[in-house]
């Protein structure tokens, strides 16, 4: 049985506070999916923009990243500055998604990055 504990902390907002947190929290999401193939990640941009967040999305090049194209992906976010980064990828693209986020880490080791 799953011990109610290790779900974690529970934080309510008030909807003043809620609005504060989404109107200064930036997200970046980058697909290693052609854009027009991407629906879940449209999907999740839209959801996140409508509920108010500054979200911006990056369909990242198919062949495997260069260091040239790591640099500029790193100064991007960097130029960027978002609160959290998630990542859409498949099984085939596991070598990028583990390259870029290692690059991102890298450059700024308190942003979160989610995979999915």
């Amino acid at each position: 049985m799953l011990d109610p504990a290790c779900l974690g902390h529970t934080t309510r907002y008030t909807l003043p506070e809620m609005t504060e947190l989404t109107k200064n929290t930036r997200i970046l999401l980058i697909s290693f999916i052609p854009r027009l193939a991407n629906q879940g990640l449209a999907y999740i941009a839209a959801t996140l923009s409508h509920a108010g967040f500054p979200v911006t999305t990056l369909t990242v090049p198919q062949p495997l990243l260069q260091s040239q194209d790591l640099q500029a992906l790193v100064n991007f976010c960097t130029e960027l500055q978002p609160h959290w980064v998630g990542m859409s990828l498949m099984t085939p693209d596991l070598p990028r998604a583990q390259a870029v986020t290692a690059a991102l880490q890298q450059a700024r080791p308190d942003m979160p990055v989610v995979w999915g």
